[in-house]
């Protein structure tokens, strides 16, 4: 098992990752033929996730418009809000981990 502060940087890296796909997938809506790449998050055995990025399928879902690429913008969007969330979430624990020594100081 890791340690707190390794599952939150783990969940911060991933979240990270995510916005780098969404930008990248963003950038290149208007490339035809363009396949954005997915982020799938893996769970390690010893705790926290590792992301892993893998290309998308062209087309996945219905055809591409004339001169398009498979990216969908709403789906991308949502990703980045949820990669926002999840980082501010790892680094909310990140940040709480790094006190609890000194919050047990002053119990004692």
């Amino acid at each position: 098992m890791i340690s707190a502060l390794s599952a939150a940087a783990s969940g911060m890296h991933d979240a990270m990752v995510r916005v780098d796909v969404a930008a990248h997938n963003i950038a290149n809506v208007n490339t035809a033929g363009f396949s954005p790449l997915q982020v799938t998050s893996v769970v390690l055995p010893e705790g926290g996730v590792a992301p892993v990025v893998t290309a998308g399928v062209p087309g996945l879902g219905g055809s591409l418009p004339p001169g398009g690429s498979g990216t969908d913008l709403a789906g991308e969007m949502i990703g980045l809000i949820l990669a926002r969330v999840a980082f501010m979430a790892s680094a909310r624990a990140f940040e709480t981990d790094a006190q609890m020594p000194h919050a047990l100081d002053v119990i004692r």
